[in-house]
């Protein structure tokens, strides 16, 4: 019943309905795909926010300079945003 309705929205009754099972097959594939994307980027974030951390305590003043350089990013966002 889900293989025949989605065999009407993606193929519009052109296709066979294997045609439609590996229509759905590829829409799962994408969705797989950009959950592990997500999952990837979080783990990156966590590895660069640790790192950042344990550089800072290696060299005194890093965590300041980064705090200083963050906001200057942001500002000169927000400036081309006016």
């Amino acid at each position: 019943m889900v293989v025949a309705g989605l065999f009407r929205q993606i193929n519009w009754g052109h296709t066979s309905r294997a045609s439609a099972v590996q229509a759905a097959s590829r829409i799962a594939d994408r969705a797989a795909l950009a959950v592990l994307n997500i999952v990837k980027m979080a783990i990156i974030g966590v590895v660069a926010a640790r790192l950042k951390d344990y550089v800072g305590t290696i060299f005194p003043g890093f965590r300041e300079h980064d705090e200083r350089a963050a906001r200057a990013t942001i500002q000169a966002a927000l400036d081309m945003c006016d």
